[in-house]
């Protein structure tokens, strides 16, 4: 069984994503290896979205640190990219579906959600 967890981030939620990871990695410790766990992640770098030329800190310092999320999520499969065309949540959740078409389950995450550590453990006992 597949679940993916489908998460969109603007660059200034990016310690609010950081928290959202922690939590999940702490969550992560309560479930069992018989389901395959994807945190998709989609951060927009677009100027669309934010006007770079006027910003105080630089692009680089969210895509650097974005980066690093990745690497600190290692309790199950990652899929994160930046975009300059993902700019919202629906499209996240559009591309979710389009590059996990093999996902039984998909849980739509927003970066100030807070939750308990057992909250996957709860998704997975309810699936099973």
């Amino acid at each position: 069984m597949k679940i993916v967890i489908s998460i969109f981030c603007l660059p200034y939620e990016i310690d609010e994503l950081e928290n959202t990871l922690s939590q999940l990695k702490k969550s992560s410790y309560h479930l069992n290896d018989e389901i395959e766990w994807v945190l998709d992640v989609t951060m927009t770098v677009s100027n669309k979205m934010v006007n770079w030329d006027d910003s105080t800190i630089p692009q680089s310092y969210f895509v650097d640190k974005f980066a690093k999320l990745n690497t600190n999520s290692d309790w199950c499969v990652n899929d994160f990219q930046t975009s300059e065309t993902i700019l919202g949540c629906v499209s996240q959740r559009r591309s979710s579906l389009i590059n996990h078409k093999d996902a039984d389950y998909f849980i739509w995450l927003d970066t100030d959600i807070v939750f308990d550590e057992r909250t996957l453990l709860c998704f997975q006992m309810a699936i099973e």
